[in-house]
C-alpha cells in the first residue's frame, strides 16, 4: 500500500492554516485523517465545514507529515496522534477556531463518502450534502433526507453495528436498541464497487476489506462515544 520511493507536494501547517481561512473565514471546522495514506510517514488529511448551511463542504484536502510512524496499518488507525490532530490544534492555537478532530472514509486517492468527529470531540456524521447525525447531551439525532430528523435516547442504545448484505451491494452503520435497529449511513452499489473484479468474475478481497474498514472505523468510534457496544463486521467473509 505505501509508496516509500515518491513524496507528495511539500507543505507546511503556517500555509495551510492560511488556506483555510482565506476559503471559510469563521465557520466551524471538522478536521479528519483519512483511512490509508499511501505515502510512509505522512497522512492524508481533509477539512471539511462542520456548520451552517455549508457542511459537509470539503475545503482542503492533502498530505500531511505524521508526527508519528504510519508504517504498520494497525499502528495507523489506532495511533492517537496524527497529521489531523496537529492541524486542528493549529487551527485552534493561532485562529481561535472551533474544530472538532475525526476521520474521514477516503484512503491514499479516492473521494470521500462521509466523515465524522470522535472523542474527546462529541460525535456528529457527515456526508457531502451536510450533516447527518449527531450527538446532543444525552440524545442522538439523525438526520434523513425528508428532513426528518429521529431522536433517540442514548440510554436506550446497546450497541452499534456494521451490516453488510450477502452479496456486499449493500453496507451500513446501524444503532441498535432492545426492540430495533436504525440506519445511521449506508450505501448501495454495483458489483464494482463491492468487490466483483470487472470482467473476471472474481472477488478483490483486499477491495472488499477495504469496504468493511470504512464502516467498521465508523462503527467503533460511535459506539466509544455512546459508550456502547461496538459489532463490527470484521474480515470479509469469502
Amino acid at each position: 500500500m505505501s509508496d516509500s520511493s515518491r513524496q507528495p507536494p511539500q507543505i507546511d501547517l503556517e500555509t495551510v492554516v492560511a488556506e483555510i481561512s482565506a476559503e471559510v473565514g469563521e465557520a466551524a471546522l471538522l478536521v479528519g485523517r483519512g483511512l490509508i495514506c499511501g505515502y510512509d510517514g505522512y497522512d492524508r488529511v481533509g477539512v471539511i465545514i462542520a456548520e451552517g448551511c455549508e457542511a459537509g463542504r470539503m475545503v482542503w484536502d492533502g498530505y500531511l507529515p505524521s508526527p508519528e510512524d504510519n508504517r504498520s496499518l494497525l499502528v495507523r488507525m489506532k495511533r492517537p496522534r496524527d497529521a489531523a490532530t496537529q492541524l486542528a490544534g493549529a487551527l485552534v492555537g493561532r485562529m481561535g477556531r472551533t474544530t472538532r478532530s475525526g476521520r474521514i472514509d477516503f484512503f491514499h486517492a479516492d473521494d470521500w463518502s462521509f466523515a465524522w468527529s470522535r472523542l474527546p470531540d462529541p460525535f456528529a456524521l457527515y456526508t457531502p450534502d451536510g450533516r447527518r447525525a449527531y450527538v446532543d447531551g444525552d440524545e442522538l439525532f439523525i438526520e434523513r433526507d425528508d428532513a426528518d430528523v429521529c431522536r433517540w435516547d442514548v440510554s436506550a442504545i446497546e450497541a452499534v453495528e456494521t451490516c453488510i448484505s450477502a452479496d456486499w451491494s449493500a453496507r451500513s452503520v446501524a444503532v441498535v436498541t432492545r426492540d430495533t435497529s436504525v440506519e445511521l449511513i449506508g450505501e448501495t452499489d454495483s458489483s464494482a464497487r463491492r468487490g466483483i473484479v470487472p470482467n473476471s468474475g472474481h472477488v478483490d478481497d483486499i477491495h472488499m476489506g477495504f469496504q468493511v474498514m470504512r464502516f467498521d472505523t465508523l462503527t467503533e468510534d460511535l459506539a466509544d462515544a455512546l459508550e456502547v457496544d461496538a459489532h463490527p463486521y470484521g474480515d470479509p467473509k469469502i
